[in-house]
């Protein structure tokens, strides 16, 4: 009647959501309720079993009604069974309750069977039969030790018959998912009796009473079982029912295989129930009777070599083989060596450059790939070239579209696992150029944000050591790319930043030789950087108009992207941090005579950046010191004079909460480079304002021979100041120190001799041009004739000095080795050659930065200026 089924839909929704529960108390909870509910659903159900044998034998079995309150009322009972009950096996009448659920499980395949042409049009007995194999594969995996009154044996046969029955039948595409969805629940009820324990290897230690008879049994019931049927028949049933695949959906995959890179079905839920069923039957101690079986498949397979006419059977056969392959790698990985199974799939590569588009051996070399990928982790190094040669192969444009995408997989698993490895320098440029050339011909974004993260990697990769030049048509082709995302589709905008920072990391200034910034890597570069600000501000660079001339474009988007600095509030916030990353990149590795486009976004940055509360956005500090370190490096220092008092001002807001953090060691080393290049008494008046509190901070309260000092800012960038102070402007700094002497002495005032201080502070210094500065300094202010502590500072300097200049210094090693960690860490950026250059040159004398001592880079040997220092000293 209604009125029942409406109580029992109710009963069913209630216990359901109950059962989804993960909590313990939830759980203790259900368990209560089931205890009070199971007996009476119980009735209830055997009352409907009752009612279904009269139907049965009426033959009246086409009452729809009927197999919907059938199959919320089955549903109750055994979501009760499954989660409502602790230990089925020790409820008074749990066998009972199973061997009852078995019966109404073989009363269903029975009628299946003898009424298939009627029951078919019911489609509430269709999703009763799918619902009950469900949870009594759900019920066996919960409640195993339950079953051994309905005999393991009869029950694991059963599902193997259905397997049997229904493997290779031909339905509707409509009925597809319900004969897949039987299928999957008779491959979990394997794969649920060889994962028990107890079933494989008999009772537990913690077994007891009746839980130790029911081991018992059930350990020998499955004995039985296995002597019926072997694993390899298992193996066998196993893979004709998940893993063959009907001929029109690979025909359909192959007219389009960007959806299912590795393969047609290789996501679906049977296709890994069967896996999860083939690599059930090789757990201990079954695993050596897989192991034979897949070494006799092999022996078969390697006697009929594939070939690209192969009818769609043998292809399937072997496809089969190699999924087995991939899932039962653990077990096979002591056995088989991959020299061995290299010979075996070699002949399987070689069928690419002779399949037809639409050739079924298609699959065969995509399947390949997953067993590639599965094994990277145990290639041997000396077996390394040859597969790289082979994904070499399947990438390059010669390859039909289907191989090419599986090769991305398995390469990105081997550049992790063997990153080092020698063998990628002679194919790396061509996997870039393959992967560049595959990109264009993909329409996805997953596949286009695989190619674009493979590309990335190899490029970084091949920064450490290799010359990697992009074409123009490659620029031109991720450009295209970049604007054709729709707006809000960052995936591939941040994959496309990602490959632009590896290309510009190729024109490092620090390498040697250098691989200059190309003019179309400039000009791509740009325009995304200034699309990314400008998306960033909330406008639509989708819609901008052709041409992307790189200076028109950022000088056009100049305002909108300074502005956009500390925007923190939109949405593309992280597009604008990685175009910030980007531009500072370009600003590393470009030309001072490629830098005529950059320059108008400078004074647009200051403005906005100045007027902006709160700390500037990431990377600003940094693109601010490499603009100034740029002017400098080009002569042109005397063009920043209109900007110092933005930049001071950038720089005090900074400095006001002194504290060692990365933006005040960036401010206080774009103060240095202010100081040293002021180009009048103005201008140094001006960063002297910023300049003077610091000192007096310093001179009171930094303890040079104290474990810790209450001096807040970082004390080596600061000491950079004081160098660059004296260095470039001596006189200047001389009076200021000797000033402020006597002020502190007309005070009252107790501070430490500044001679003294300056000199112990060397041992706080890395760099030798840092040390050799600061000590110059000390003996500009050192008084005349022998000061006993000034000397002894001074000659610990010197020897720790000469030490740092021979690279065999501890500090000095530390030193470089921290920063090649760093470099490895941090996101790959070029290193600051250009402003580290600079700011090297700030500390030394007027006559020694127009020396011919300069290197490639504009820095100074550090010999060179132990050299220098020493000199001086000798003329003191």
């Amino acid at each position: 009647s209604e009125s029942a089924l409406a109580v029992v839909l109710v009963l069913h929704q209630v216990l359901k959501e109950q059962s989804t529960k993960r909590l313990m108390s939830s759980r203790r909870e259900f368990h209560h309720v089931g205890k009070e509910l199971i007996e009476a659903v119980g009735a209830v159900w055997a009352l409907k079993m009752e009612h279904l044998k009269q139907l049965q034998h009426q033959g009246s079995m086409v009452d729809d009604r009927f197999w919907r309150l059938s199959r919320h009322l089955d549903g109750s009972f055994l979501l009760l069974l499954v989660h409502g009950v602790p230990h089925v096996h020790e409820h008074p009448t749990g066998p009972q309750m199973i061997q009852m659920v078995k019966d109404q499980v073989e009363t269903l395949l029975v009628l299946l069977q003898t009424h298939s042409q009627q029951l078919i049009q019911c489609p509430f007995f269709l999703k009763n039969l799918k619902s009950v194999l469900k949870w009594w594969a759900l019920l066996f995996h919960a409640h195993p030790l339950a079953f051994a009154a309905a005999n393991v044996n009869a029950v694991l046969h059963c599902s193997v018959e259905v397997l049997r029955t229904l493997t290779g039948l031909n339905v509707s595409p409509e009925m597809r998912p319900w004969l897949e969805g039987l299928l999957r629940s008779q491959l979990l009820m394997l794969s649920h009796s060889f994962n028990t324990v107890t079933f494989r290897k008999g009772p537990q230690p913690n077994h007891q009473g009746a839980a130790l008879e029911a081991a018992r049994l059930c350990h020998s019931q499955f004995g039985d079982f296995l002597r019926a049927h072997s694993v390899a028949d298992l193996c066998e049933l196993a893979c004709r029912a998940a893993l063959r695949l009907p001929q029109e959906e690979v025909q359909t995959w192959l007219s389009e295989p960007e959806d299912q890179l590795l393969g047609p079905q290789c996501q679906t839920e049977l296709h890994q129930a069967g896996e999860a069923c083939i690599k059930a039957l090789g757990q201990a101690p079954l695993d050596q009777a897989l192991v034979e079986h897949i070494a006799k498949r092999m022996q078969e397979e390697t006697a009929s070599a594939p070939s690209p006419n192969d009818s769609f059977d043998v292809v399937m056969r072997k496809d089969m083989l190699l999924s087995l392959l991939a899932f039962c790698h653990s077990q096979l990985t002591p056995h088989l060596q991959f020299q061995v199974m290299l010979a075996f799939i070699l002949p399987i590569a070689h069928l690419v450059p002779h399949l037809q588009p639409q050739a079924p051996a298609m699959l065969l070399p995509v399947r390949l790939c997953s067993v590639l990928r599965t094994w990277a982790a145990d290639i041997p190094s000396d077996a390394l070239m040859p597969v790289l040669q082979l994904l070499q192969a399947f990438l390059s444009a010669e390859s039909p579209k289907a191989v090419r995408l599986a090769a991305l997989s398995p390469l990105r698993v081997m550049l992790e696992r063997f990153s080092d490895h020698e063998a990628w320098t002679q194919v790396q440029g061509q996997l870039i150029d393959s992967s560049l050339a595959l990109l264009s011909m993909v329409t996805s974004p997953e596949v286009q944000w695989r190619c674009l993260n493979l590309v990335n990697l190899f490029l970084v990769e091949e920064a450490e050591s290799g010359r990697y030049q992009v074409t123009e048509r490659t620029m031109q082709q991720l450009l295209e790319l970049w604007r054709r995302p729709e707006e809000g589709e960052f995936l591939i905008r941040h994959a496309l930043l990602d490959v632009l920072r590896a290309l510009v990391l190729m024109s490092c200034r620090s390498r040697s030789p250098r691989l200059a910034l190309s003019p179309p890597l400039l000009s791509c570069c740009l325009t995304v950087i200034s699309d990314c600000y400008a998306v960033h501000r909330g406008g639509n660079s989708s819609g901008s108009k052709g041409g992307y001339e790189a200076g028109a474009a950022l000088q056009a988007d100049a305002e909108a992207a300074a502005g956009a600095l500390g925007d923190h509030g939109s949405a593309s916030g992280s597009l604008f941090d990685s175009g910030s990353v980007l531009f500072l990149g370009v600003l590393r590795t470009v030309d001072i005579q490629q830098a005529v486009p950059l320059m108008p976004f400078f004074p647009q940055l200051l403005q906005q950046q100045a007027s902006l509360p709160g700390p500037p956005a990431e990377w600003t500090m940094d693109i601010l010191l490499e603009y100034c370190a740029l002017h400098c490096s080009g002569g042109a220092s005397g063009h920043l004079l209109q900007f110092y008092p933005a930049l001071l001002k950038i720089c005090q807001s900074q400095l006001s909460e002194a504290k060692a953090s990365r933006s005040t060691e960036m401010s206080l080393q774009l103060l240095q480079l202010l100081l040293a290049h002021a180009p009048n008494v103005e201008a140094l008046q001006q960063t002297k304002e910023v300049i003077v509190p610091l000192f007096q901070s310093w001179v009171t309260t930094f303890d040079p021979w104290a474990t810790k000092s209450n001096f807040a800012l970082p004390i080596t960038t600061f000491l950079g100041l004081l160098g660059a102070w004296h260095a470039c402007h001596p006189n200047d700094f001389t009076e200021h120190c000797l000033r402020f002497t006597e002020q502190a002495a007309s005070c009252g005032l107790q501070v430490p001799k500044l001679s003294v201080l300056l000199a112990a502070c060397c041992k706080q210094a890395r760099s030798v041009a840092l040390r050799s500065s600061v000590m110059s300094a000390a003996l500009a202010l050192a008084p005349n004739g022998v000061e006993e502590a000034f000397w002894r500072e001074i000659m610990n300097g010197c020897n720790e000095l000469i030490l740092a200049a021979n690279k065999r210094g501890i500090s000095s090693a530390l030193a470089k080795t921290l920063q090649s960690l760093k470099s490895s860490l941090s996101a790959k950026l070029p290193a600051p050659a250009r402003s580290a250059a600079e700011l090297q040159l700030c500390l030394l004398p007027k006559e020694m930065r127009q020396s011919s001592a300069l290197q490639e880079d504009g820095s100074i040997e550090d010999a060179t200026i132990a050299r220098w220092l020493f000199s001086r000293m000798a003329v003191w």
